[in-house]
């Protein structure tokens, strides 16, 4: 699947510029246990990554998850209910107004989604190839699903926050990293299933 880039320069530059500024804010505070295990791995089970941006009336949202909380593997699909739990995975990842919940009175309207997948989707199995599954337990494998968002807001300067419905669309994601940057400033956060709500 062809990934279409959604985020526009500036907003791109901006989440760019978050790294600097919010990591460095948050190098100030003391940090959590869970907040130094989540930090020293580039890739983690029931860890993904969330980067939002405002400008205007245009909301971007880019959303990353490891592939093994999104269908319960990372190797690419060699099977016909691989494939299906590949899709089913695009179909819930494209449910944008399922996984985020904007307050009413700013108007918040998802109006473009698109998925990557990654090589999740693989090449499918030939009816005489046996299918390898001691390269389906491979722990070595790591795969993500990315999920593009843009949304039109009436009234962004009542959006204030965003809270993360997703996690109870894929149970097993425990925490998020969260960055975001709108016209009020920039901040990182981490959210949980207990504290899903980014606020602006």
């Amino acid at each position: 699947m062809t990934r279409i880039p959604l985020i526009s320069t500036a907003a791109a530059c901006a989440l760019f510029l978050i790294g600097a500024g919010a990591q460095a804010h948050d190098e100030r505070k003391p940090k959590s246990d869970e907040q130094e295990h989540t930090e020293g791995h580039a890739h983690e089970h029931g860890a993904g990554q969330l980067d939002v941006a405002l400008q205007g009336v245009e909301l971007v949202i880019e959303l990353t998850l490891p592939a093994i909380d999104v269908v319960g593997f990372e190797h690419p699909a060699a099977s016909k209910a691989g494939h299906d739990a590949v899709h089913g995975g695009i179909d819930r990842l494209s449910e944008g107004g399922r996984l985020f919940a904007f307050p009413k009175a700013a108007g918040c309207r998802i109006a473009r989604t698109e998925v990557d997948p990654g090589d999740m989707e693989g090449h499918g199995l030939d009816r005489n190839e046996k299918h390898d599954h001691a390269k389906d337990d491979d722990h070595d494998e790591h795969a993500d699903f990315q999920a593009h968002y843009r949304a039109r807001c009436e009234h962004p300067e009542e959006l204030s926050g965003i809270e993360l419905t997703l996690f109870r669309a894929f149970p097993t994601a425990r925490a998020i990293r969260a960055r975001w940057i709108t016209g009020k400033g920039q901040g990182a956060a981490t959210l949980t299933p207990d504290r899903p709500k980014l606020t602006f």
